[in-house]
């Protein structure tokens, strides 16, 4: 039978999970969102390379695209149920990666050139209404594939989490790299700078005199909430 101490400590862990979750989404939406606020209206760079133009538009990869919101939902979640070591180095470095994005998409804002699409199946409809809803900007480094790869990095490793999940997390992650390329998203360098930008967050974030800034913060902001 739990005691009310163990039932204190359960809605804690609850409440710190509830709480890193929505963190890292505001953090997601201030780096994204925010940084538009005052790029805007400066000039934009192209990064298209020669590369680029010979990989293949397949609107049906726009499935993997948005299933990547499922995927970092999922992970974040299961790992906030982790001891708190384990949680807050990724969630640490979940909020310095959104930091240096958004650095890089105020000093070095991006954009592409998007394909027409003519087609008439649904996931063409589907990329006709990504397109219209995100602008093409915001490019360098990629939150796609900074946010998937963290979400691997987390489980890497791990042997105590099945191999399944490790092997799982590992594939998708890189299936929403390459859906970024197909779905005309990103570019190649906005990818290979997702992906440094998240191996260098989670090296950063391994450091307990950093990360130990995120876990302070955030027991103070549980000691706060009722």
């Amino acid at each position: 039978m739990k005691t009310l101490t163990d039932t204190r400590r359960l809605t804690r862990q609850q409440v710190y999970s509830v709480c890193a979750l929505v963190i890292a989404f505001l953090a997601n939406q201030l780096a994204f969102q925010g940084a538009r606020v005052f790029s805007f209206w400066r000039y934009h760079f192209d990064f298209t390379l020669p590369l680029d133009l010979k990989i293949p538009f397949l609107p049906w990869t726009l499935s993997i695209y948005f299933g990547a919101f499922v995927f970092w939902a999922v992970s974040l979640y299961f790992c906030s149920l982790r001891p708190r070591e384990e949680s807050d180095r990724l969630f640490c470095a979940d909020i310095i990666s959104k930091i240096v994005s958004f650095l890089f998409f105020v000093i070095l804002p991006t954009t592409n050139v998007r394909p027409p699409v003519n087609g008439t199946g649904l996931f063409d409809a589907g990329m006709r209404f990504l397109f219209w809803i995100d602008r093409a900007d915001n490019l360098f480094p990629s939150i796609h594939c900074s946010m998937s790869w963290l979400c691997w990095l987390w489980v890497r490793g791990k042997r105590e989490i099945p191999l399944f999940w490790r092997l799982a997390s590992f594939v998708f992650a890189a299936a929403v790299c390459f859906s970024t390329l197909t779905t005309r998203q990103h570019v190649f360098v906005d990818v290979i700078g997702g992906i440094l930008l998240a191996e260098a967050c989670w090296a950063i974030a391994a450091n307990e005199k950093i990360s130990g800034v995120y876990t302070r913060a955030m027991e103070k902001l549980l000691d706060t909430l009722p």
